[in-house]
Formats: C-alpha cells, sequence, structure tokens
C-alpha cells in the first residue's frame, strides 16, 4: 500500500491538521448561506437563522431553496456535535503512537466521509437516485472511522518512557507488564 500512498503521508503525520480542517467543513454550509442569502442572515442572532427562513413570506424562497437551507443549517449542527468525537480519537491515536500512514488515512478519510455526508445531506436529499439512507451509510461509516481510531489506540502496546543511561529518553517496557505509580513514578509488577 506504501506505494500508492504519498511519501509524506507515510513520513509526516498531518493528522492534527484535520481537526481544524474538520472545523472548518463544519462552518461551510453556514458560510454558504450567508454567501448567497446574507440578506435573511441576522449576525446579531446567528443561531437563529432557521427561524428567521422560517418567518420569510412564502414567495421571498422556493420550497427546494427553504428546504435546501434548513438542511444545510442541520448538516453544520450534525458537523460540529461531531467533531469533539474526532478530535478526542485523533488526540487518542496520537497519544498511543499508531503508525503515521495508518493515521493520517484515516483522519483524511473522516474528511473525506464528512464532506460526501454534507453534499449528500445538502443537495442530494430530494434525490430519488441517493436515497435517505445513503446519508446515515456515509454518517454511519464516518462513526466507524473515529470508533476505528479508538480501537486501535486502544490495542496499541503500552510503552512506558523513561530517561537513559545517556540522559536520552528510552522506552522501557512494552506490552503486557503492570504497572503501579507512586506520584509520577510508574514501576512494574512483577
Amino acid at each position: 500500500m506504501e506505494g500508492i500512498v504519498p511519501q509524506f503521508l507515510i513520513e509526516q503525520n498531518v493528522s492534527y491538521y484535520t481537526i481544524p480542517a474538520a472545523m472548518f467543513m463544519a462552518l461551510t454550509p453556514r458560510l454558504a448561506t450567508i454567501v448567497g442569502y446574507g440578506r435573511f442572515y441576522n449576525p446579531h442572532y446567528p443561531r437563529g437563522l432557521p427561524d428567521d427562513i422560517q418567518m420569510l413570506p412564502v414567495n421571498a424562497l422556493s420550497p427546494w431553496v427553504r428546504a435546501r437551507l434548513f438542511r444545510a443549517d442541520a448538516a453544520m449542527q450534525n458537523a460540529i456535535e461531531n467533531l469533539p468525537l474526532f478530535a478526542a480519537a485523533v488526540v487518542a491515536a496520537n497519544a498511543s503512537y499508531l503508525p503515521v500512514m495508518e493515521l493520517n488515512l484515516c483522519c483524511l478519510g473522516y474528511l473525506v466521509l464528512r464532506a460526501l455526508y454534507m453534499a449528500f445531506y445538502v443537495f442530494w436529499e430530494e434525490n430519488p437516485v441517493f436515497p435517505a439512507f445513503t446519508r446515515t451509510l456515509i454518517w454511519l461509516t464516518g462513526v466507524g472511522v473515529e470508533m476505528y481510531l479508538f480501537v486501535l489506540a486502544a490495542r496499541q502496546p503500552l510503552v512506558v518512557v523513561g530517561v537513559g543511561a545517556d540522559g536520552e529518553l528510552a522506552p522501557l517496557v512494552r506490552q503486557g507488564v503492570r504497572f503501579s505509580f507512586s506520584g509520577s513514578i510508574a514501576k512494574p509488577e512483577l
């Protein structure tokens, strides 16, 4: 698989960059709404946008535009609600020293799934070719990626780092040893 994956994804950890990218993606439906229909946006009460659209006269927007704006708001809310789980999964995966390539591919795959989810939700919801459960399957796959990162993190061997004779940090023990802690010192239980 390494021949297919670009070299920088094998060598450089980009997973932490995907967290702000996911946040930006979460806000894109609202930004698109403001750009396209800013005259209905109240910057003093941004959460009231769905209510503001609902209160508009019937002829102010076509029914499909009105429905699309509601779905854009719902897609943004869903992405923001999902973001903490993704951020926690990325941190857990990094803390357990997952292989960089696998971590990068999972995080970038999650971003692709979120982009697909929002596109299906906002633009293709009324399209009979893509039934509503298609969007749900995409969402479930994205949550599956997050859970996969947690499972990989949990299955990683435990690494305890100490200071070696040369003063450098060095792994002391790997998998299968229990530790008792006294203050900040971990002692293996024999």
